[in-house]
């Protein structure tokens, strides 16, 4: 069972996600950048997956500070602005995918990047 941090402003958003994951999953939820810093700072998770709009922030800001203190957390973008977010995230998100999309897909991304390394906290 990995730990997934599920970053989005929109409450049904972080909700759905949040259910559908947290099936196989340890799932945590925050509304916001500094919210899933002091979360990831307290335990760092084993995936995100954040909105690109999270004003004032935006989700390629906690992406990048990932990327550098904790590059071996898997950083995933589930936006509905994804054209948008593939200028800022390309470099540093493992997958960027449009809201909308089918959950299973994303579901699968995030096994196969925890497949490709040890899970820390498997149960």
């Amino acid at each position: 069972m990995a730990r997934i941090l599920i970053v989005d402003d929109d409450t049904d958003v972080r909700e759905s996600l949040s259910e559908w994951l947290a099936r196989e999953h340890e799932v945590r939820q925050a509304a916001s950048v500094p919210d899933a810093m002091v979360s990831i700072a307290l335990e760092p998770p084993d995936a995100v997956v954040v909105d690109f709009e999270l004003p004032p922030y935006r989700g390629d800001d906690l992406l990048a500070m990932l990327a550098e203190c904790h590059p071996e957390v898997g950083r995933f973008m589930f936006t509905g602005s994804p054209g948008r977010a593939l200028g800022f995230a390309y470099s540093i998100a493992h997958r960027v995918l449009k809201k909308g999309t089918d959950l299973r897909e994303l579901d699968r991304v995030i096994q196969e990047f925890l497949g490709g390394r040890r899970i820390t906290n498997a149960g």
